[in-house]
């Protein structure tokens, strides 16, 4: 009990009391029971009579209108008066929802609706809007961005349909078909998935071809004849990045043209994605010769058995991407010694994905600590590559390219 409150029960009255218990003994005569039961019974009379005044006085204090509390209680009678004109109250909770009671009518309360309650109505405030959506771009060599952040599963999924779509109108066969590949990055085999959900959707057979080099893709699909590929790579970007990549029938690149061709049509994804009925609706096939096919490829292009009197010892550094599970078999079939380094199939490279002087000091030293001839170290889906001469000598990528172009001169005549 607060100190207030007991020099308001308590002291005052008690105080009161004893003054006039007091006053009245002095003049009047009685015994000590009598004393007694006449002072228990002022003292009750006096608490009595404090409350009784203390709630008048209260209720008069009250404004008319706004109860303690803050909630106006009407009668039947009242409503016809002083608030039959009053507006609607309207609430605002903390969560920003305006809060309108229906129940409450302002005429007479014998009517039918008057008599029905109805629960409040929420009304949300309207959301902001929508911020603008990220522009997705074709490069050189497809869409890259970061990993289920910028290409994500719903992105490969549209444009997988988009470009199956346009294949359908462009139209060269009855059954169109296109191969789809991804490297060891995380989250490539997902997005892989999703690549061939939206072709089959648009009514393309594709043909999944697993974790495989770029130029296993590439040569597969010519060899194959095939419409297209799709390729989930991020090559020699950084492990938490990759590509959606399209591959056009001679196993090249897109053109700008049609790659902006698709972007457009992506932003009109409604319009442009033409959903086949369900009895069109594209086959998967799994694929187990491409590196098979690849490598007879790669055989068929060089004078092997030139290469095999050489007796080569070499090492490879595939940045623990697929090109492990291609390029040491085609070396030993070369007749060469081969020895590894960074060969375990990762989504993480142990070094940089792409190959550069400054992160190929490990691959240098053992191509001199095993004696080879030759170093070769590429990106994660090998379609770049690096050579290390015998004394562990970085060559420079113009070196290299000036060596191809004179060996292609001298059979060609040109480039």
């Amino acid at each position: 009990m607060s100190t207030i409150k007991v020099i308001l029960y308590i002291l005052i009255p008690l105080a009161i009391i004893i003054i006039i218990v007091k006053e009245f003994l002095l003049g009047v005569k009685i015994d000590t029971k009598d004393t007694l039961i006449i002072g228990i019974a002022l003292l009750v009379l006096m608490w009595i009579g404090f409350f009784i005044i203390r709630h008048l006085l209260t209720r008069s204090a009250t404004p008319k209108n706004i109860p303690p509390g803050g909630f106006q209680v009407v009668t039947k009678d009242s409503r016809k008066g002083e608030i039959e004109h009053t507006p609607a109250p309207k609430f605002y909770s903390t969560g920003g929802f305006q809060i309108t009671h229906k129940g409450q009518r302002y005429g007479s309360m014998d009517s039918e609706e008057d008599r029905s309650f109805k629960m409040p109505v929420y009304k949300k405030p309207k959301p902001a809007p929508e911020k603008a959506q990220k522009r997705v771009r074709f490069g050189t060599a497809g869409i890259r961005g970061l990993i289920n952040t910028e290409v994500t599963p719903l992105l490969v999924l549209k444009m997988s349909g988009i470009y199956g779509s346009y294949l359908g109108e462009k139209r060269r066969a009855d059954i169109l078909r296109v191969a789809v590949g991804y490297d060891s990055r995380y989250g490539s085999e997902m997005l892989k998935n999703s690549a061939i959900s939206g072709l089959n959707s648009a009514g393309i057979h594709t043909l999944n071809c697993g974790c495989i080099p770029t130029g296993a893709l590439a040569s597969y699909i010519v060899i194959n004849k095939l419409d297209g590929g799709i390729l989930i790579t991020g090559s020699h970007t950084p492990y938490n990045m990759t590509g959606f990549i399209i591959l056009s029938s001679d196993g090249s690149y897109l053109n700008m043209e049609t790659s902006r061709e698709l972007e457009n049509r992506y932003y009109n994804y409604d319009q442009c994605f033409n959903p086949v009925a369900p009895e069109k609706i594209g086959a998967n096939k799994d694929i187990t010769d491409v590196l098979p096919s690849y490598k007879d490829f790669l055989l068929n292009a060089i004078d092997a058995e030139l290469i095999k009197s050489k007796r080569y010892r070499v090492l490879v550094d595939p940045a623990n991407g697929p090109a492990v599970l291609i390029l040491p078999e085609i070396l030993k079939t070369l007749s060469c010694e081969v020895f590894l380094t960074n060969e375990q199939l990762s989504p993480v490279p142990a070094r940089s994905s792409e190959p550069r002087a400054n992160n190929l000091m490990e691959a240098s030293a053992k191509v001199k600590e095993y004696q080879c001839n030759l170093g070769i170290a590429t990106d994660v889906d090998a379609d770049r590559v690096l050579f290390i001469d015998e004394k562990g000598s970085v060559l420079s990528e113009d070196l290299v390219g000036a060596i191809f172009a004179r060996e292609i001169i001298s059979r060609h005549g040109g480039i």
